[in-house]
């Protein structure tokens, strides 16, 4: 089972090289998390193109819509422009979370945040860090940011992951953090999947493995 990490694409997201991740994953045994920011505010019709690339761009297509993540960033405001949910070809979290289904009767739960909400909207992210086996958000858990103080608390209550051998975080909107590290001292693989770079082409996807416990 693999997860392909990405974000910050900035509406240059048919330059994304998908072709590696066709390469590397079974679409039966993956899932796809984009951590926000799509588009370079304010294009709203980059958004519209996301969507439609989201379905049509041959690996991403043959990904189900059930198992394709997308969390808004701050460049993200102009999602009002998106079609309904049932029209979308990927699963917008917003502060929200569900169950993945995998063949063989396996499931691993997600849990996506909206950049920069108001501090009383992360009562639900708080509630569901305890349990979740990997965690969205736009803004790494040590950013600078609003949110910042959220997510170390969220961490800090975080159990081992219920289905995998290792909870992942997965973050984007520092463009310069492009990794995958594990904590020395929890279960948590971090990951910043931020594919925007100050100059020249976008870089590729992070493809990880994921073992289930």
């Amino acid at each position: 089972m693999f997860v392909v990490a990405l974000s910050d694409t900035h509406g240059r997201h048919r330059e994304v090289n998908t072709k590696l991740a066709a390469e590397s994953c079974n679409p039966e045994n993956c899932i796809v998390v984009h951590s926000g920011d799509m588009v370079q505010w304010p294009h709203f019709n980059q958004v519209i193109d996301f969507n439609v690339w989201m379905g049509s761009d041959p690996f991403m297509g043959s990904i189900p819509r059930q198992r394709k993540f997308v969390v808004l960033g701050n460049h993200d405001n102009v999602a009002r422009y998106l079609p309904s949910d049932s029209e979308l070809n990927f699963t917008l979290l917003r502060n929200t979370g569900c169950a993945v289904p995998f063949p063989g009767g396996r499931q691993l739960t997600i849990f996506g945040t909206t950049f920069q909400e108001p501090d009383e909207e992360w009562t639900s992210v708080l509630a569901a860090c305890p349990t979740v086996d990997i965690l969205v958000s736009h803004s790494p858990p040590n950013h600078d940011r609003r949110n910042d103080k959220h997510l170390r608390h969220a961490f800090r209550a975080m159990h081992p992951a219920e289905n995998l051998e290792r909870r992942l975080s997965i973050s984007g909107h520092a463009h310069e953090r492009y990794f995958h590290r594990e904590s020395t001292s929890r279960p948590v693989v971090y990951i910043g999947a931020s594919l925007s770079t100050s100059s020249g082409p976008l870089r590729d996807p992070l493809i990880l493995p994921l073992s289930w416990r």
